[in-house]
């Protein structure tokens, strides 16, 4: 290969680089939009003698970028830049659900009742309700059927796409109070 061959490769890989580069910083975040009214939580306790974290009052139709999941809340941050955990029935995307097996859906308002057909894996419907003590979701297939399915069986994407927050207990304690304990242990 000459010198001018080697030179428009070159040039055409930085350029191909530069490209990708540039798709990848300008992909669109995930936005999301809070349902009702609902407090921005806060999983970490501050310390003994740190000043107190107070909840914020986040409002219908905010706009929050979710980041993570922990037990029933995401982690979400706000335009302000503020980040917090907001419970997942507070927000409108996690009322989308799909199932990952074949599972019955009857048709109407009562599990169990009348006629059913089975919906294959990968069905998504919009969560309407949760009836029967919270074991029935009453849904809206994309087609526009409504029905009910078991909950256990249908879910938010969003639990296995987003990550997961750390959810290890930890305790913080000054070196005089763990040698008091180890102490105490000891005895």
């Amino acid at each position: 290969m000459n010198r001018k061959s080697m030179s428009v490769l070159l040039i055409l890989l930085m350029f191909i680089s530069f490209l990708t580069a540039q798709n990848e910083t300008t992909k669109e975040k995930e936005i999301w939009t809070v349902r009702n009214n609902s407090w921005l939580q806060w999983k970490e306790r501050p310390l003994k003698g740190d000043p107190e974290v107070k909840l914020k009052l986040v409002w219908k139709g905010t706009k929050v970028e979710p980041i993570a999941n922990y037990a029933s809340n995401f982690k979400v941050i706000l335009p302000t830049k503020e980040y917090g955990y907001i419970n997942y029935e507070n927000l409108n995307e996690t009322y989308w659900v799909e199932n990952a097996d074949s599972i019955k859906f009857y048709y109407g308002n009562k599990w169990g009742r009348g006629d059913y057909e089975f919906l294959p894996p990968g069905t998504r419907a919009y969560r309407l309700a949760t009836i029967d003590n919270g074991g029935i979701y009453k849904v809206r297939l994309e087609d526009g059927r409504t029905g009910t399915v078991i909950r256990h069986y249908m879910k938010s994407p969003y639990w296995d796409i987003l990550p997961e927050v750390d959810q290890k207990f930890r305790r913080n304690y000054s070196l005089n109070k763990l040698e008091d304990k180890l102490i105490d242990e000891s005895r």
